[in-house]
Formats: structure tokens, sequence, C-alpha cells
């Protein structure tokens, strides 16, 4: 699989911790939705990744400083969720 878009649903829960399990994806798109609990530190495993669109979710937690990892990164939305936005880790300047 190299995108998952699943956008504008009701989908409740958390992001699994075996999300890492797709090796190929470049693109995460699960804006708008009802996901909660952290973002689990697997996802930035996936190095593959150029779209990560999480935005309008109920997410908790930090940014981990692990995103620094996803060296193809073109767009991370985070917005609208529950994170704390008073860290967000200095990695991101060098995506």
């Amino acid at each position: 699989t190299r995108d998952i878009q699943m956008f504008n649903n009701t989908i409740s829960g958390s992001i699994p911790s075996t999300i890492n399990r797709f090796t190929n994806l470049l693109a995460l798109d699960l804006e708008n939705n009802r996901l909660s609990g952290t973002i689990p530190e697997s996802l930035y495993e996936i190095s593959s990744l150029v779209y990560l669109l999480l935005s309008g979710n109920s997410l908790e937690g930090s940014i981990s400083s692990e995103v620094g990892e996803l060296k193809n990164l073109k767009a991370l939305w985070m917005a609208e969720n529950d994170l704390n936005e008073n860290v967000i880790p200095s990695e991101i300047g060098e995506l």
C-alpha cells in the first residue's frame, strides 16, 4: 500500500503502533476523524512518508523529535488536535 486516505470519516480510536508495517507508505491522510491518544513513535519509522495529514482529530501529547527521521516529508498537517503546542521539536526545521 502506497497511500492510506481515510479522511472525513468518523473513525475513532488510536493510530495503531503497528502502522510502521506499511514500510513503503507515501501518504497517510487521517484528517477530520475522531482519532485520539498519542501519535505512536512507530509512525516516525516510515521513512518513505511524503504526506502526513492528521489535522482535525483529538490527538494528544507532543510531536516527537523522531519527526526529523522523515526526510522525504513534504507536508505535515497536525492542526486542530490537542497536541502540546508549546513543544515543537527543532528537528522539524531539518525536514
